[in-house]
Parts: C-alpha cells; sequence; structure tokens
C-alpha cells in the first residue's frame, strides 16, 4: 500500500513476586502468503520495575531483537489494570482488549470489591455484598491457612472417620478470574460436611457460618454462575475469536435482563429434615446451562450431585436482587455493546455472517417479547458491521491507490 501495515498483537502479562517481577510475552500475526495465524512466545523477563513506563521499554526491547519494531505492533492483549492498560498504550497507541478480563469486571464492580470514584469522591459501591463476599473468604482462610494447618488436617482427619471426601475452599486472588463465584461454589460443594463437622468438634474456636449466612451465599452463586460460565466461555486466544466472542456475551446479557427464576442450592436445613439430600465434600454441581438450569443426566442424588431448587427472582434477598440489577447496569460497560474490532472480525468471518448474525438476531427478538426496547440493544449488528468493513475496505483502497502514485512520481 506504499506505507508500513501495522500486523502484529501483542500479548502480555505479568506476576508479581518477591524476588522479580516477570512479564510474559507472546506474539500472534497473520500470515497473508501461507494463508494461517500463528503463535510465538518470545521472552519471559524480569522487569526492571512495576511501572508502565519501564514494562513498555522492556517488551519493546525484546521484540526488537527477534526483528519486530515498533510500527509493526497493531494492539496489545492485555489485563484491565491500570498499570496494563497504560503499558499496552504506550506500545500501541490504543487501548488493548482481553473479553475474559472484561467480563470478570462486572463481577468485580457489580459484587462491590471494586468502587469507582470521581474527584477522590466514590461514586458507586456495594458493601453490603463486599461484607458477605469479606466474611465467606475469612471462613475459608480460616480452614485453608498455611500458618493453621492443624484446623484442616482436623477437619480432614474427621472425614475420613467417616468415610467422607474433603476439598479445600477455592480462595480468589488478584488474578483468578471470576474468583469470587469459585468462592462460593466452593462453601456450598462442602456444606453439609460442615454442618455435621460443627456439631460432632468441641473446637470452641471454630469459625462458623450461619444458615442464613449459607442462603444468601448459595443465592448469589447462583446469580454470578451465568458470568462464571461466560468468563470461561471467552477464554480463549484461539483465531478467530474476535469474531464470535460476543455471540457468548450478548445472550448472557439479555438473560440477566429477562430472568425471572433463579437455580439455587438447597443449603435450607429444614427442608432437608431426612438428610436424604446432604450431598458430601465432593460433590458437584451438575452441569448447568446459560441459565444455570441444572442439566440432570443420571439419576445419581444428593451424595454426589448438588440438590438444586428454582427460586423467582422476586423471592430472592434483596442483596442478590439487588445484584442482578448491577450486572444488567455493568454489561452495558463492558462487553454488551460491541466493539469497532469486534463488528469488523465478524463481518470478516464467513460463519458469523451467515449463521452469527441470525442468532444475534434470535436473541434479539425475545427482547420483544420481553417487553425490552432499549435502543443499544435493538442495532442492527450485520449492518453496522457491514458499514465497518465498507469503511476499511475504502480507507484501505485509498491508501493502496496513495502509494502506487507515490511510487510512480519518485
Amino acid at each position: 500500500t506504499g506505507s508500513h501495515q501495522k500486523f502484529v498483537t501483542v500479548c502480555f502479562d505479568g506476576w508479581d513476586s518477591k524476588r522479580k517481577d516477570l512479564v510474559g510475552v507472546t506474539v500472534d500475526f497473520y500470515n497473508p502468503v501461507t494463508s494461517s495465524a500463528l503463535k510465538v512466545a518470545v521472552v519471559l523477563i524480569a522487569t526492571k520495575s512495576k511501572k508502565a513506563d519501564d514494562v513498555a521499554l522492556d517488551i519493546m526491547e525484546c521484540l526488537e531483537r527477534v526483528g519486530i519494531e515498533k510500527e509493526d505492533l497493531y494492539k496489545t492483549v492485555n489485563d484491565t489494570t491500570n498499570s496494563a492498560v497504560k503499558t499496552g498504550w504506550n506500545l500501541t497507541g490504543v487501548k488493548g482488549t482481553c473479553a475474559m478480563h472484561r467480563v470478570n469486571l462486572i463481577i468485580e464492580h457489580t459484587t462491590g470489591r471494586r468502587k469507582r470514584t470521581q474527584q477522590r469522591k466514590v461514586t458507586d459501591e456495594f458493601p453490603e455484598c463486599k461484607a458477605i463476599r469479606k466474611n465467606a473468604y475469612e471462613f475459608g482462610s480460616y480452614y485453608n491457612n498455611n500458618k493453621r494447618k492443624q484446623v484442616f488436617l482436623a477437619l480432614e482427619r474427621w472425614c475420613k472417620e467417616k468415610k467422607l471426601p474433603v476439598c479445600r475452599i477455592a480462595l480468589p486472588n488478584s488474578t483468578r478470574a471470576a474468583g469470587t463465584a469459585l468462592l462460593y461454589q466452593s462453601i456450598v460443594r462442602q456444606k453439609w460436611v460442615f454442618y455435621d463437622y460443627w456439631h460432632a468438634s468441641i473446637d470452641p474456636s471454630r469459625h462458623e457460618l450461619t444458615e442464613d449466612e449459607f442462603k444468601m451465599i448459595a443465592e448469589l452463586e447462583a446469580v454470578l454462575f451465568p458470568l462464571c460460565r461466560l468468563v470461561k466461555l471467552v477464554q480463549t486466544d484461539l483465531f478467530g475469536s474476535m469474531s464470535y466472542t460476543f455471540l457468548f456475551v450478548f445472550p448472557c446479557y439479555v438473560n440477566y435482563l429477562l430472568r425471572n427464576n433463579w437455580y439455587v442450592a438447597n443449603v435450607h436445613k429444614e427442608s432437608n429434615q431426612d438428610n436424604n439430600k446432604w450431598w458430601h465434600g465432593g460433590a458437584q454441581f451438575h452441569d448447568r446451562n446459560e441459565i444455570g438450569r441444572p442439566i440432570i443426566t443420571d439419576k445419581a442424588t444428593g451424595k454426589t450431585k448438588i440438590d438444586m431448587i428454582r427460586v423467582k427472582t422476586s423471592e430472592l434477598q434483596e442483596i442478590p436482587q439487588r445484584l442482578v440489577k448491577r450486572i444488567e447496569k455493568e454489561f452495558k460497560e463492558y462487553g454488551g455493546i460491541p466493539t469497532h474490532d469486534q463488528l469488523l472480525a465478524m463481518a470478516c468471518n464467513p460463519l458469523t455472517v451467515h449463521i452469527g448474525f441470525k442468532l444475534l438476531k434470535v436473541t434479539q427478538n425475545t427482547l420483544i417479547k420481553g417487553a425490552r426496547h432499549d435502543a443499544h440493544l435493538h442495532v442492527d449488528f450485520k449492518a453496522k458491521a457491514a458499514d465497518i468493513l465498507k469503511t476499511a475496505i475504502s480507507e484501505k483502497c485509498a491508501q493502496m491507490l496513495n502509494g502506487a502514485n507515490t511510487i510512480s512520481n519518485s
């Protein structure tokens, strides 16, 4: 075209360490000669500091060693921390994206783990939901803390005597996507093990959860499950994923807008007096579809599978109901509306053109039936993608013509 073409996508992520701060770098690019997409792990480096400017310089220095120049870089794929976003901007002048991290941000903001500020004033927070997470985390830490190994070992010994399996509680951290939802899931899985253990234990300092707290955690888990599932679906780096991740995100967004029922783990002691449905610590959730409805494929009952009950939205407790509304709001900010690059990729993928846009239209029709007529939900995605593709082709043709004229003139 007479100008240098940006064609390399840089993927990077960092790991914190007491000794060194590490960053891994991978490059993705498309080879038009062989019609193949390539992915190459370039380097794992110890950076000079955590500052975005220094990290960007270290990455660029390593890329130059393998013949990749700054003008080759198209965009970055990075997480959503301020430092990572600024590093990506320093490399390409474009904010890097990652569908998985964007969905995880919905969980972080809606559950109150993150709060928004403007001019140093808090504009959005959810302290009630954050307090539940904090209590669940402290509960899990009590039984998982390496400084109190005897606590977990005592539980483990008791379970062996009763011939019951026991699992450690999955504690969330700064890098685990959907960590809050996974924390709630692991607590629900061991509800009846803890219930029996506490009644048999003589340890006066043991950390317990009340029946009301278990019920709250079970309802929050049910509300968060579709997002947890979505995080796994969009956590991919396969070729063409830019063109189809929105096909997972949009139906999930719509489901939250239209949901009337939730499938909640049956942790109610009063409804399980005969303990036939008391699952053990190794029990699993049934496979669940996109709205959390269990897909029961066998006759396994309480001991190995978690019993689920259907609960109307209006019957959820106040905090889970508020969480649903907050998720609806955050979807509009993170992923519920396709980006320019996503629409362009969808227009370039024949599978999306012929099938994907039809699926999106079907989802939009369910919104009409549900009396949701929000303008941003009823965009003609196919027409918008076609316009973006036409504009991109026109701009590229103009570059080629200008380049040809420049070459002939010289």
